[in-house]
């Protein structure tokens, strides 16, 4: 197998974001201490000596769907509490349940462009009953922070109910929380109230595997708190089988910008081990008297499409998007809209000192280049979003990292086997078997949503440009992009490709940026050869692109000119949808459009695939081979060839379909999803995340990001560094993870997936922890853009 960096824009690989611990945390009033010392900018391993121990406006867009829409928390207390006291007995539980059983709510919801769930465990460890815990045998650590990283405490969890965990899973994803007692270093909580965190949909929904906890000491007494603080989230990394990722990335995060603590705990429930948890520090008023000095200002967890886009000046779509964990305080909105709007309508000249008293700018700087650094799946970059964002007292904004368990981790390039044969597959073409188990659904998704892509060996290259084109511009993935949709493009695009910053793009520079805009970034490290004949189809698609924007015929294309271009296509190719009442342009439109302009373009490619390392076991054995076949052909026309051959790539779609055994060889097909680096410019191009298409355009800025990301890989990217972290994580929590029984991943993926690649791990593992601080580091030490400090 080939194991590369995932590339963000290319594979969207995760799930629904608000499904994560971190982000199902209930707003609350602030309350608390109201004084505290500054921990952020601290590491792990460093003293918590400050920790609490343990005792004239333009007509607004349409407000763009969420990107990964979260299932919203169902309220039914209300609904079924009939004594008054705002939480369910049993009587009232039990009708509850019966309430749930009738609805659908857990459907597996679509998933916009075939995007895939995160990474997660190809096969489940059989489940069973863990060993008793006795709790005298148990050492205490009353004089130790909560969030200790030498110590591993047991919380003790004792539920009445001997169907307990039936009606966590039950309740998940509602405002029903099932009463507990815990015991922590010998001190007894009554009252403390306890949810599953809800998983994503696509999750296996057995009972007997341990699942992230959720425990509220304030649920029977509100003054009830556990170290300052009113709850306790306990992650079981069920994603990440070495258990370390989301501590070892708010190690380094700390080190950059105001993060959360972390540790390690063990569960004890009724008596039995339920194994190690990740204690991860809730984002609440405590932490904001801890990081920021006071538990004053506005707290938000963003768990979907709440990347600082401008939704006009209402507060009802930010409402829907932003969950608000203080008081409602119309000032807080109207200072979030007032962000949102400068970052959407300020010139990218004028754009820093606009924000100067708005935002936190070095410290945004920072987090946007640790996400990228130590590629971060789940956080502000993620379609499913995944942070906090808090409004100081000050009247500045600062993000917050929450999301950590998909980081700090390689995806492989799968390979699977497609025999010739005659029988059925799922998607009703060849039978498929795969070297090294079943296709897993991920992969299924991907492929069904490519197949509904132009991929044709001699496909009119305006087709798929169509594709890439609405796929960009759309922002709600309803396939119609409006006037705000198709300028908000335009103007995006103009400030990636305008990278001088003269304000105008030279023939040149337009058709390189053309060629980053349709080449797969395989194609582009050298990975995967595409040809097409003699013909360069970035410089010819670019340059007839170029001389129609390009009005007055100067060689320069200004911002104007851009967007006039832009606003004269959607004139003439879009059509008027009468339930939107407005224009808008589609695949088939801008297919049409792009005809007339170009005129009839096809290209055959020639497309091999460059290998790396040697296939690991399976039929058809030594991947050393090209991949595809032999293409031929040209402009206007162009022959066929033997073997495979593919058409233009398009970023997010470039799927390569090859021979296993050599050019053209008939031995079955080879499918190959190629999942590439997290490129140091990925998302500069993304109109939905400005603080990466805007706040990045600003040219000091984007210095300042490159030499992040750079210090990040000299300083913490190695083994020596953050892997001797690691490796103490690891050593202290191995002796609990030996005795687990309710783990998803095995024992031996635990060992394996820390420091171990090569033949002898098993086959459906995930390159090693070790594996990837090597090659991360590799790869941006080298990369030549960070060399722009």
């Amino acid at each position: 197998m080939n194991f590369r960096p995932l590339l963000f824009r290319s594979c969207l690989v995760l799930g629904l974001a608000a499904a994560h611990p971190l982000l199902a945390q209930q707003s609350r009033s602030a309350s608390g201490a109201s004084s505290g010392v500054r921990q952020g900018g601290q590491g792990r391993r460093q003293s918590e000596a400050s920790s609490t121990p343990h005792s004239d406006k333009p007509k607004p867009p349409e407000p763009p769907e969420p990107d990964e829409p979260p299932e919203p928390e169902l309220a039914i207390v209300t609904k079924f509490d009939t004594n008054g006291d705002h939480r369910l007995d049993a009587t009232e539980r039990k009708a509850a349940r019966a309430y749930l059983a009738t609805l659908t709510r857990h459907a597996p919801p679509s998933r916009p462009g075939g995007a895939a769930e995160r990474p997660k465990p190809i096969a489940l460890e059989p489940a069973k009953p863990g060993i008793k815990v006795n709790p005298k045998s148990i050492a205490n650590y009353p004089d130790q922070s909560l969030y200790d990283p030498t110590t591993v405490r047991t919380v003790f969890l004792a539920f009445e109910d001997k169907d307990w965990e039936q009606q966590l899973a039950d309740f998940a994803g509602t405002d029903v929380q099932l009463p507990v007692r815990v015991t922590i270093d010998g001190r007894t909580y009554e009252g403390v109230g306890a949810r599953f965190a809800p998983r994503e949909r696509l999750d296996p929904d057995e009972l007997g595997y341990k699942r992230t906890l959720l425990l509220s000491f304030d649920f029977t007494d509100p003054t009830q708190r556990i170290a300052g603080q009113r709850q306790l989230i306990l992650v079981d990394d069920h994603r990440d089988p070495t258990g370390l990722r989301t501590a070892l990335y708010l190690d380094v995060a700390r080190s950059q910008v105001f993060a959360p603590w972390a540790n390690f705990v063990q569960v004890a429930i009724n008596g039995e081990n339920w194994g190690i948890y990740t204690n991860v520090q809730p984002f609440d008023e405590r932490f904001t008297v801890q990081q920021f000095g006071s538990d004053a200002g506005a707290r938000w967890i963003v768990p979907s499409a709440g990347g600082l886009t401008y939704l006009g000046d209402d507060p009802a779509p930010y409402r829907a998007i932003y969950q608000l964990q203080t008081p409602e305080d119309p000032a807080a909105w109207t200072a979030l809209i007032r962000l949102c709007r400068t970052l959407a309508q300020t010139p990218v000249d004028q754009l820093a000192a606009a924000l100067a008293d708005q935002l936190e700018i070095d410290s945004t700087v920072k987090f946007l280049a640790l996400e990228t650094a130590l590629i971060n799946q789940g956080g502000y970059r993620a379609r499913g979003g995944g942070y906090g964002l808090y409004l100081a007292p000050s009247g500045r904004f600062q993000l917050v990292p929450l999301v950590a368990d998909t980081s700090l981790r390689l995806v492989e390039t799968a390979d699977f086997s497609r025999d010739s044969g005659s029988g059925q597959s799922r998607r009703g073409t060849d039978s498929v078997t795969a070297s090294n188990g079943a296709i897993p659904e991920s992969v299924q998704r991907e492929l069904s949503a490519r197949e509904a892509a132009p991929r044709k060996a001699q496909t009119d290259l305006a087709m798929l440009l169509s594709n890439s084109f609405i796929n960009k511009a759309d922002r709600n993935d309803d396939r119609k992009v409006t006037p705000e949709e198709w300028l908000g493009f335009a103007q995006g695009w103009f400030s990636v490709l305008a990278e001088n910053y003269t304000g105008a793009i030279t023939r040149d520079g337009f058709i390189a940026g053309f060629r980053l805009f349709v080449s797969p970034p395989s194609v582009l490290d050298g990975r995967t050869h595409q040809t097409f004949g003699k013909d360069d189809p970035a410089a010819v698609l670019g340059d007839e692109l170029f001389s129609d924007i390009d009005q007055d015929h100067d060689g320069n294309v200004t911002r104007a000119e851009f967007i006039d271009a832009f606003t004269r296509w959607h004139a003439a190719w879009s059509e008027t949808d009468a339930k939107l009442k407005t224009k808008v342009l589609t695949e088939e439109g801008v297919n049409r459009g792009l005809n007339s302009l170009l005129g009839a373009m096809v290209f055959s490619a020639d497309q091999s695939y460059i290998p790396t390392k040697q296939g690991r076991g399976g039929a058809g054995g030594d991947m050393a081979g090209e991949r595809g076949g032999r293409g031929g052909g040209g402009r206007r026309g162009g022959g066929g060839g033997d073997g495979a051959s593919a058409s233009i790539g398009i970023p997010g779609l470039n799927l390569g379909l090859g021979s296993r055994n050599g050019r053209g060889g008939s031995n079955g097909r080879s499918v190959v999803v190629l999942r590439e680096e997290l490129d140091v410019y990925a998302g500069l191009d993304d109109a939905r995340r400005p603080l990466l298409s805007k706040l990045l355009a600003v040219p000091e800025l984007r210095m300042r990001y490159f030499a992040c990301i750079h210090d990040l890989a000299e300083t913490w990217l190695s083994w020596e560094k953050l892997g001797a972290q690691a490796q103490a994580d690891h050593q202290l929590i191995t002796p609990f993870v030996k005795e687990e029984t309710r783990r998803a991943s095995s024992y031996a993926r635990f060992v394996q997936e820390f420091d171990q690649d090569g033949a002898e791990v098993q086959s459906d593992s995930e390159p090693s922890l070790k594996k990837f601080l090597s090659a991360r580091r590799t790869y941006l030490l080298d990369n030549e853009n960070l060399g722009e400090k």
